[in-house]
Formats: structure tokens, C-alpha cells, sequence
């Protein structure tokens, strides 16, 4: 291994482990990363030269000798932009290095044609940074989070299961305008990354998005698996019925995202919405077929709304079927679920009753129901920047 290799593997080694700890000495950062003193010493000071680690003071101790100073990742050293794609709507966020928000933007706009919605997206970024009085050199990079299957090395959009159905090279079209590092991935695969930084114990599991459409990202060992693969994880586009249309993602036939995510239940039950089929929905939305939502679908299945509840208890048959099937071809040790569905108690007992009158094995013991919450999602982008770029890892 080059020395080059071997001093960016222990200054990694250095800031997960400030990270972890918030504040140590370096005496027991030594210890804890088992790292000779002369070596650590050295790297720490390269680190406070350049403002990337702060000492904080020295420790009270009873103990003879030299006294303890705290060391500490110094959380402003650069700032951070996120940006969240998603049909119709995009979000910027600019928090600090601990992935605290200092600002945020929200754009109701037509991100469908991609080469009109960059240059507008370009257009705000920079708007942006002016507005938060920001120059390049105080970014570390701008992450940004997309549906679809995404090419990790050239941080391109893919022409299969793609936001657009077309290879866009976003990463280089954004880096040549802007001048700043781009770091481009699948949402579901950020929201993973995400996930790893708020439960430090994770580091094998499988985290399953539910939304809109659904995906899933698999982490081993703290790396994404197949993380180079841009078709990694598309668990959404699993075949589970013999419905006849064809999915306008994945160009294929009874995928469970086509007929089961947040979108296909919504536009099943407006099919059927009237105050005869669906009396629960028609009252809630004032007899106003505009004012259907999926927060309104899920209330109504709460309330007992019969065409709900079947709709409901078939999606939770199918996700479990595909959890199973996951889990007996990857045995990750934790199971991450994260979308609103999951915090429905109708939703969520379907899902465990199929799974347990399928499997012994009491799947509470590994599946949890993840905290982001869909506003927070929107943070995503920022954690794969410091993966990638600040930690190291």
C-alpha cells in the first residue's frame, strides 16, 4: 500500500472515531484506533492547521502529569449543499459538516425535460449559494439524491429505470458549470447512507423506501453492495402478479411498485371513488375527487374503509413476500424500513401477520421502522458527500 493510501486511511480512521466520540483526547484517540502517538500527532496536526479538527481545552484530571486536551471535528470547516429530485419538485439544503440545516429551499417546478430543468436547476444553485453569501471554496461538495438507477462512477442518470429514460451525465454537466464537486446517487441508496450515520451500530442490513415508488439499497459491512451497480436494490420492480400493464418505469409487466407504491394505490382508488364504493374517502375529501391523498387513503383504512383495507392488506402480502425472498438471499443482520405506510398500524400488522404465518423466526427481533422523516429525506444527499469525501470511508 502506497504511504499516500496509508495516511488517508488513518486520518479516515481519525475523524469516524472524533465523530463517534464528539470529543478525546488524543491519547485515547491513540488507543481507540491503535495508531502510534508519534503518527497520530503528526496527522492532527496537518488537521488543526488547516481547520479541519479544534482542540477544545484541556481535561480536569487528579492524575500527575501532562493534562489531557480535547480534540474535536470542527463541524464549520465547510459547508454542504443537498439536492433532492423528485417529479415536479426539487429541494436545496445547506447545512455543516455535522449535517445540521442552515438553509433551505423548496421549488414546485416541471423537472421532466431534463436539459431545460438543469439549467434552471444550475440557475437556483447559484442564486442560492449568493443568498447564503457563500463562495466554492467553502463547499466540500453538492450531493444530490434522484430516482432511478444511476451510473456511480460518471454519476450519470440511466436510459433503464431512469428519471428521465435517458442518460443524462449530470455530474459532468453540473461540475463544468458550477466548478464545484458533484456527487450524484440513487435516493434510496443516500437514504442508506443516511440511516448508517444516524445508528452507528448499522452496518449490515437492508433499508426498504416506500413511497411513490419503492426501492431498497443493501449495506455490508458499512459499504453499499454493488454500490458501482446503477441497478442495484430495485426491489420495487420485483414481478409479483400477472397484471397486464406495463410498468412506464421498468418497461416490464406486474412489477409491485406499478401496482402496489403510493402512486398505483392512489390511482386505484380513484377509479373507484364514489359515494357508493368508497364512502369513507368521499367523506373525507367533501365529495371532491381532487382532494384524494394517500394520507387520506391511509385514514380511511384506519377508519374501516373495506376497499382500503383489501387494497392495503394485498400490498402488505406482496412487500412481505419480497422481504422474504430478500432476506433468505442476502441474510442481512437488520431490516430498515422508511415511508409513512410503516407507521400505519393497519399497514404494518398486514405485513407482520403474512410474515409470521410464513416464517417462524420472529422478524421483530430485526426489522425497525426507520425515523426520517420525509422532510428529513431531503437531507439525504448531504450524508453521501461525507461519506465520500470527508470521511473517507
Amino acid at each position: 500500500m502506497k504511504i499516500k493510501d496509508i495516511k488517508k486511511r488513518n486520518i479516515s480512521k481519525i475523524l469516524n472515531a472524533l465523530r463517534k466520540s464528539n470529543s478525546i483526547s488524543k491519547k485515547d484517540l491513540s488507543e481507540i484506533i491503535n495508531l502510534a502517538p508519534s503518527t497520530l500527532t503528526e496527522i492532527c496536526s496537518d488537521l488543526l492547521e488547516q481547520g479541519i479538527i479544534k482542540e477544545l481545552g484541556e481535561v480536569n484530571s487528579d492524575k500527575p502529569g501532562r493534562k489531557k486536551v480535547l480534540l474535536s471535528i470542527n463541524y464549520d470547516y465547510k459547508k454542504i449543499i443537498g439536492i433532492d429530485i423528485k417529479n415536479n419538485f426539487f429541494s436545496l439544503t445547506l447545512t455543516n459538516l455535522k449535517g445540521d440545516v442552515e438553509a433551505q429551499k423548496y421549488f414546485d417546478k416541471d423537472t421532466s425535460e431534463a436539459y431545460i430543468f438543469l439549467d434552471e436547476l444550475i440557475k437556483e444553485i447559484k442564486s442560492f449559494i449568493n443568498e447564503n453569501n457563500l463562495n466554492k471554496k467553502e463547499l466540500l461538495g453538492i450531493g444530490i439524491s434522484i430516482v432511478g438507477a444511476v451510473d456511480f462512477n460518471t454519476g450519470s442518470t440511466m436510459s433503464f429505470i431512469g428519471f428521465w429514460n435517458e442518460s443524462v451525465p449530470l455530474k459532468k454537466i453540473m461540475e463544468e458549470k458550477l466548478e464545484i464537486p458533484i456527487y450524484v446517487n440513487n435516493n434510496v441508496k443516500n437514504l442508506a447512507i443516511y440511516q448508517m450515520f444516524l445508528e452507528e451500530e448499522l452496518s449490515d442490513f437492508f433499508f426498504l423506501k416506500y413511497g411513490t415508488g419503492v426501492g431498497g439499497s443493501l449495506v455490508v459491512q458499512s459499504e453499499l453492495f454493488k454500490k458501482e451497480s446503477s441497478l442495484s436494490g430495485e426491489i420495487g420492480h420485483s414481478i409479483i402478479n400477472n397484471d397486464e400493464n406495463i410498468c412506464p418505469i421498468c418497461k416490464r409487466k406486474g412489477c409491485f411498485e406499478n401496482n402496489y407504491s403510493e402512486r398505483a394505490i392512489l390511482e386505484k382508488m380513484e377509479k373507484i371513488y364514489s359515494k357508493e364504493s368508497t364512502p369513507i374517502i368521499f367523506s373525507l375529501t367533501s365529495g371532491d375527487r381532487e382532494n384524494i391523498s394517500f394520507d387520506i387513503i391511509l385514514k380511511a383504512g384506519e377508519s374501516g374503509e373495506i376497499a382500503v383495507l383489501k387494497t392495503l392488506q394485498e400490498a402488505a402480502d406482496y412487500l412481505a413476500i419480497l422481504i422474504l425472498n430478500m432476506f433468505t438471499l442476502f441474510y442481512p443482520k437488520k431490516i430498515v424500513l422508511c415511508g409513512n405506510i410503516f407507521k400505519n398500524d393497519v399497514f404494518i400488522n398486514y405485513l407482520f401477520g403474512y410474515i409470521h404465518n410464513k416464517q417462524i423466526f420472529d422478524f421483530k427481533k430485526i426489522i425497525s421502522v426507520s425515523s426520517i422523516s420525509e422532510k428529513e429525506e431531503r437531507c439525504a444527499p448531504i450524508f453521501s458527500v461525507l461519506k465520500e469525501k470527508f470521511y473517507l470511508l
